[in-house]
């Protein structure tokens, strides 16, 4: 995301700076500057956490949340489930291996053919506009 945003992550910007006689990492030099390219196309800004936030309301919406917890990791209260259902915490952690594949693939399912209409629409919107200029060349000659 970061660098879709023009940012760089730089891992040596962290580093202390040259001391005299100590043998260690130089000073960082500066960060190389790039295109940001969610402005550049009018892109809101959003992140990771946004698809996981939004796949778990889609899914509740759809009456499907027990998906969403399986995809996302998430486990579901010992209360909220019927006794037939519910391990003790020691046989889940030592014996279930199970992934719940048939219920995230449901939720799976659902979930692609959403997205798959969404670029479908903005595609569509995106023939009627006129092309933008070429990107502007990288700063710094990268």
């Amino acid at each position: 995301m970061y660098r879709l945003q023009g940012r760089v992550f730089d891992h040596r910007s962290k580093n202390k700076p040259d001391r005299p006689g100590k043998p260690g990492p130089k000073a960082a030099k500066k960060a190389k500057v790039r295109v940001d390219l969610f402005a550049y196309y009018g892109t809101r800004p959003w992140t990771l956490h946004d698809i996981r936030r939004t796949l778990g309301e889609f899914l509740d919406d759809k009456r499907l949340g027990g998906a969403a917890s399986a995809i996302l990791g998430h486990k579901l209260p010992r209360d909220d489930m019927p006794e037939r259902e519910r391990m003790t915490p020691v046989t889940e952690i030592h014996y279930n291996s199970s992934q719940r594949i048939a219920l995230k693939a449901e939720g799976m399912a659902l979930w692609t053919q959403a997205l798959l209409a969404a670029c479908q629409k903005e595609r569509k919107a995106l023939v009627r506009k006129p092309r933008r200029p070429a990107l502007p060349p990288p700063q710094n000659g990268h």
